[in-house]
């Protein structure tokens, strides 16, 4: 059988994203990516059908949320429509376009929240009355920022009040709340911590996070709304409030050593209690607070994270009782799911798979949980597993026929980075390896840096993608190392913060230490070894390139940082930043050196090595202006590299079309520089 993968076979991939559970439990709807339009898909959890294709979009679908009522709401080609429980189209709401990936419905399933950014709507089902308020500011909906740790888009319990997060004119976040008709009730000042994240836990309570000055600290807030009988009319004085609100700080989460970077979240339990995911011992764990003792008790604790990526969280049973989650537990770079049964103060692990099991979510009826799961010849695909019998079935099935059979298992290895830590990472090889031969390498740096790669398929689409295209290298007789240097997730907060004060410093010598090991196996050519990496892992490469210019032969950098300085104020300018740079000690003009020290741009005269340079010019995460510098510089100095740019694309490129274009390049690039 031909083990050689086929570039098509890696383009044809899917890629899962959200599902949600139908109010009966008996279906799951799910958003699939293909090519990068994203369509709404139904799968039955008993197998009784299979997987079927709800909508037709021609740029994407961007949310899906289920009512009380048995009516599915989704953002299609950003206008808003509305199914039936049999998945037949009911209404479409909007025609002007623009909205975004925020919706939600209120408890009685009655009225739709939804907003294109400038105008929040209530979508009444009954009257089919679509109720326009201007926000008080641009209301934020997905979009790339600093400013703004996760946004607020939620109804209260009870229906009567919704809550939202917007953004002034210069750039600063707020909260705000209107009742149920969409007049405005309550604001929150503005902030000189960053406002994170907010929850309800009653109809007259929330509770939402202040990040301190370089995030080294989180102050968490419970905020009471008094009774209606204590409400005003202020409007006279301009104030929006109708009421005084009550603050309580209920607990501060605080870093060691002013390192920052603190990872945490909060699940409201009930009245009376929040679970709260947090590092505070050195590694993430899950917590309970009580409201009225205020008392912190520690329900999970170990060596290991209970978190299965950057943005993963606990998943609450319906009755409130018991959550589930993913973590590392039984191995550093694996994940399964864990149920921790708050009564009993018990916990049971749930799944048993290798590699990747990890977004946990009950079912309405608390008997099943619906999960993502990936390993090493598996793209994401959604699976159940029931409570009781401890029995996971497989729902979608996505890979491209016979691509499963030409992957190969990455070999998990560990070698030794800066300060001598340990950097686990896998190597890829192709399936006839022999190990008499000499083969050309090339050192993966993923993004984030708050990542971790495994030997599967990732939960990030884009991560997936890389998955298989060294999968794809290794098919093609290259050796392939994915490094997990020093800022990811997993290994414990010590080393997360290991970039504090030595950004571009220790993370880069620990990729230069990747390639060393490489040249260090006697099935490596030691002179051709080569570095790649998109974002952070781009930024990286350019680091490799000019601090070690002898070490690689070559680099590719998709979306990379060339001066954080100049991205730094780009940041500022365009999305706003309160809280300052986690791991430079301050801003640009406290620690210059540092952030000189940080910037790849400052050692541009030793690059002698080819370099090819990709980026999209809607990027939103890295501005494309890092690019033009890039070239400007390089072009100035004479070195050997070439650009490619990918009109309006973002910043993990979308379009299948962008990626037949760029894959060839950057294969060719290799090719032309390791095996010739």
């Amino acid at each position: 059988m031909n083990k050689k993968i086929e570039l098509t076979e890696v383009l044809s991939l899917k890629y899962l994203s959200k599902y949600v559970w139908s109010p009966d439990s008996k279906d799951l709807v799910y958003l699939l990516n293909d090519g990068g339009v994203t369509n709404a898909w139904v799968v039955s959890v008993e197998g009784s059908q299979k997987p079927s294709q709800i909508t037709t979009a021609a740029k994407g679908v961007s949310a899906i949320e289920w009512s009380t009522n048995n009516e599915l709401a989704l953002v299609i080609d950003g206008n808003v429509f509305i199914y039936s429980d049999t998945y037949q189209l009911k209404q479409q709401i909007t025609t002007e376009g623009g909205y975004r990936s925020k919706i939600a419905w209120s408890s009685n399933g009655r009225t739709l929240a939804f907003t294109n950014g400038k105008l929040l709507s209530f979508y009444d089902t009954k009257t089919c009355f679509v109720n326009k308020v201007k926000p008080l500011g641009e209301v934020f909906a997905g979009k790339f920022s600093q400013k703004v740790k996760n946004t607020s888009f939620a109804w209260s319990p009870d229906g009567s009040k919704f809550l939202y997060t917007y953004i002034d004119l210069n750039q600063k976040p707020y909260l705000a709340l209107t009742n149920n008709e969409g007049q405005h009730i309550w604001t929150s000042t503005a902030n000189s911590k960053l406002l994170g994240e907010a929850h309800w836990v009653t109809d007259s309570q929330l509770v939402y996070v202040l990040f301190g000055h370089l995030s080294v600290s989180r102050s968490y807030i419970l905020a009471t709304i008094p009774p209606t009988t204590e409400w005003q009319d202020y409007s006279h004085i301009g104030a929006v409030s109708k009421f005084i609100m009550h603050y309580e700080e209920i607990l501060v989460l605080k870093v060691a050593d002013k390192k920052g970077g603190m990872l945490s979240n909060v699940t409201p339990i009930n009245e009376n209690e929040l679970l709260f995911g947090t590092e505070s011992d050195g590694y993430f764990h899950y917590y309970k607070y009580n409201i009225i003792e205020k008392n912190l008790s520690q329900l999970t604790k170990g060596n290991w994270e209970d978190l299965g990526h950057l943005s993963g969280r606990a998943s609450l049973s319906p009755a409130k009782s018991k959550f589930v989650f993913s973590s590392n537990k039984t191995h550093r770079t694996e994940r399964q799911l864990f149920v921790y049964d708050l009564s009993t103060s018990s916990l049971e692990q749930l799944t048993h798979q290798s590699v990747t099991n990890v977004n946990p979510v009950w079912s309405p009826d608390g008997c099943k949980i619906a999960y993502f799961h990936a390993d090493s010849q598996s793209n994401g695909e959604l699976w159940v597993v029931d409570y009781e019998t401890k029995t996971s079935t497989q729902l979608t099935d996505s890979m491209p026929e016979g691509l499963a059979d030409k992957l190969q298992r990455p070999e998990l290895i560990t070698y030794q980075g800066a300060e001598n830590w340990d950097i686990d990472a896998f190597l890829f090889k192709p399936a006839n390896f022999d190990p008499h031969k000499k083969y050309p390498a090339i050192v993966w740096i993923h993004g984030g840096p708050r990542r971790q790669m495994r030997g599967s398929f990732h939960p990030s689409s884009a991560y997936s993608r890389y998955y298989a295209l060294n999968q794809y290298l290794a098919s093609n007789g290259y050796l392939v190392l994915s490094a997990n240097f020093r800022g990811g997730i997993g290994y414990g907060s010590d080393f997360r913060h290991g970039l504090y004060l030595k950004k571009g410093v220790n993370d880069t010598i620990d990729i230069v230490n990747a390639g060393r090991y490489l040249k260090s196996l006697p099935y490596v050519n030691e002179n051709k070894v080569a570095v790649y990496g998109i974002s952070y892992g781009g930024y990286l490469t350019l680091h490799c390139l000019t601090k070690y210019p002898q070490e690689f032969v070559a680099g590719i950098n998709i979306a990379g940082i060339w001066d954080r300085a100049q991205w730094d104020r780009w940041m500022k300018s365009e999305y706003g930043n309160y809280s300052g740079n986690t791991y430079m000690g301050g801003d640009i003009e406290e620690r210059p050196d540092l952030w000189s020290e940080a910037s790849p741009v400052t050692y541009k005269n030793n690059l002698c090595k080819p370099l090819l340079s990709l980026q999209g010019t809607g990027d939103m995460n890295v501005d494309f202006n890092q690019l033009n510098r890039l070239v400007k510089d390089l072009t100035a100095l004479g070195a050997e590299h070439d650009a490619i740019y990918y009109p309006d694309e973002m910043h993990s490129f979308r379009w299948r079309h962008t990626w037949q274009d760029a894959l060839p390049r950057m294969v060719a690039f290799f090719d032309k520089h390791l095996k010739q």
